[in-house]
């Protein structure tokens, strides 16, 4: 099966607030110093959760929505690979920036929160074609 060729729309609606968001948190990542945060336990892990949640929502949203079928077929598994490899070089990146360091259990929580993120997009795609009668094959 040919794909159709790649088109503005999907770009601007699926591409590119994933492209924007993951230039957001290179952009954070590079701060020496973050805003003073709250003296909560553990609150960096539930902000790394929530951020590659988020992440891992926009990469699905993205690959399912592609014209590239190798990428719409599989695009839970590439999400979650992509996403936590995106983490990882996030820490990694974090490793040069002044003030910072990389920490293993912040790609655990961007690890978790990518999980978590795919798979609730994953049943909110099902939902919405459930609802239109609707079934996602490429």
């Amino acid at each position: 099966m040919q794909s159709k060729p790649f088109r503005k729309v999907e770009f601007w609606k699926y591409w590119f607030p994933l492209l924007g968001y993951m230039l957001t948190i290179f952009f954070l990542s590079s701060q020496s110093s973050l805003p003073q945060q709250p003296e909560f336990i553990h609150f960096d892990k539930i902000c790394h959760l929530i951020e590659f949640g988020i992440l891992g929502y926009l990469s699905y949203r993205a690959f399912v929505h592609s014209n590239l079928t190798v990428l719409k077929k599989n695009a839970l598994l590439l999400a979650i690979i992509f996403t936590i490899l995106f983490g990882i070089s996030d820490e990694f990146h974090q490793f040069f920036v002044p003030l910072r360091q990389p920490d293993v259990y912040d790609i655990m929580a961007d690890s978790f929160g990518t999980i978590i993120g795919t798979f609730s997009a994953l049943l909110i795609d099902k939902k919405i074609l459930k609802k239109k009668g609707m079934n996602r094959e490429a």
